[in-house]
């Protein structure tokens, strides 16, 4: 059958129109090699950006200088298991960048060698790692077609330009996180019998050991193409972009194929521990999980130490490897005196925002025979108590811990109390929950760097073998 004219235009209208209906329409694939010409910009590396960003407030800080980044595309969302994000590497490491943008692999793709221009982005970031995105935007991610302006292509994409570097889980640093790595003789925990991805979850951890028994934590969205595949059985070779949240390495694999040479065997193992897992969480607010003052995640004893007011730490002691995942912790162990008494206070340190504070949680793992009792520092003089339960003009909320045998919340009363025990022989939560008034009133946290922020308290003439670690606000 012949179409005249205008039925050959009409069918033309209507395949444009399918085309247009879908998620976005892409851009005309490029007919000359992208170049990239240098204008006034400063070039400074990712590790000069991550230094000179170290700290940042909640929300992100604008970049207000001149300066670009040259680097290389190492990830991306080709399959889904990266979420709305790219990762570049330059000799010096690696950083991800946010976009507010599905299927970015099309434009960005492995291999791609990029221009970042950073002013008017943000240094952002998320579970204490930093990144590079935009203010006031969805979750500190920059929008596509400001990303393209800032994200410039130079040269063909080349995948020869993005190789993984072989290391062992025994050797991270977090000089490596945002880069691609490649650990060789690995097996999966759970291989031969379980899924990479959960669909209950958003998102769960997968345990990759290696032959000395080190265990890494292998991140996986349930919308990834490969989420309902059986992870490998045996050894074999993986391939990620290596991350952390908090103090938890991961990994997040690219696609399927990150995952090569698996023996098919029961795998040859090793020794050590494997660490408490994870709860896998339903896509976590990306502002959750900061450090509440600096070093309360006890992986820089003297940064710890030195958040602390005068009287400094009075019962306890620095576990450097006894924390989550085999970081730095608090360790009380022994009998305390007669009297209940301060275990430390800690003071509002700078670089971050008091007024976001909703809820402060921490993780203890342990035995105590009397349990912890928390001093909330309150600038609402309307609901301000002494032990006694007496109003007074400044002061604090406390939060007694009581009995934990699991995770729990907590809301804020007028006295201090030392009752219950605690018996948690894995990891488990504890949140204070600060947004239950009080006598009709709510905790004003203090904001001046310097002032009394937390104390931790202990119960006299007891008994501790108690570990506390991460002490985070949402």
């Amino acid at each position: 059958m012949k179409l005249n004219k205008l039925s050959i235009i009409s069918f033309a209208t209507l395949l444009g129109l399918g085309f247009a209906s879908c998620e976005r329409v892409y851009d005309a694939p490029l007919l000359t090699e992208p170049k990239v010409t240098v204008g006034e910009e400063g070039i400074i590396t990712i590790a000069q950006y991550k230094e000179k960003y170290k700290s940042v407030p909640r929300d992100g800080q604008l970049i207000e200088e001149d300066f670009a980044i040259r680097a290389v595309v190492v990830g991306n969302d080709i399959s889904g298991n990266i979420y709305k994000q790219i990762y570049v590497q330059d000799a010096t490491g690696g950083i991800s960048i946010g976009i507010d943008q599905n299927n970015i692999a099309n434009d960005y793709q492995v291999g791609q060698e990029v221009f970042i221009k950073l002013q008017g982005l943000a240094a952002t970031s998320y579970g204490g790692v930093v990144q590079i995105g935009m203010m006031k935007t969805s979750s500190n991610r920059i929008p596509y077609e400001v990303a393209k302006a800032h994200i410039l292509k130079d040269k063909w994409p080349n995948v020869e330009n993005a190789q993984p570097k072989k290391v062992k889980i025994s050797q991270f640093t977090d000089e490596m996180i945002g880069t691609l790595i490649e650990l060789e003789n690995v097996y999966f925990e759970l291989g031969g019998t379980a899924p990479f991805g959960d669909q209950e979850y958003n998102a769960v951890n997968r345990n990759l050991k290696d032959t000395s028994g080190n265990t890494l934590y292998v991140r996986n969205s349930k919308y990834a193409t490969f989420a309902n595949d059986i992870m490998p059985k045996g050894n074999g070779t993986v391939v990620g972009i290596l991350s952390k949240f908090n103090n938890d390495y991961q990994l997040f694999i690219r696609s399927a194929e990150d995952c090569y040479g698996f023996s098919g065997k029961d795998p040859v193992t090793g020794g050590g521990p494997t660490p408490d897992p994870v709860v896998p969480d339903p896509q976590p607010d990306p502002t959750a999980g900061a450090l509440l003052f600096a070093g309360s995640d006890f992986n820089n004893w003297d940064t710890f130490l030195k958040s602390l007011n005068q009287y400094g730490l009075t019962f306890g002691k620095e576990s450097a490897s006894g924390g989550i995942g085999g970081s730095g912790a608090l360790h009380l162990s022994g009998t305390t005196d007669s009297k209940n008494g301060y275990l430390f206070t800690a003071v509002v340190t700078e670089g971050i925002d008091m007024t976001k504070v909703k809820k402060i949680t921490f993780y203890v793992k342990g035995t105590a025979a009397k349990s912890l009792s928390i001093n909330v520092y309150n600038t609402n003089t309307n609901i301000t108590y002494d032990d006694n339960g007496v109003a007074k003009p400044a002061g604090y909320i406390n939060y007694n811990v009581g009995d934990v045998n699991g995770a729990k919340v907590i809301t804020g009363t007028t006295k201090n109390d030392y009752k219950g025990t605690i018996n948690a022989s894995s990891w488990t939560k504890i949140t204070l929950d600060l947004t239950v008034a009080i006598d009709g009133q709510l905790v004003t946290l203090p904001t001046k760097v310097g002032d009394n922020l937390i104390a931790f308290k202990y119960g006299s003439s007891s008994a501790y073998d108690l570990y506390i670690d991460n002490i985070n606000f949402e």
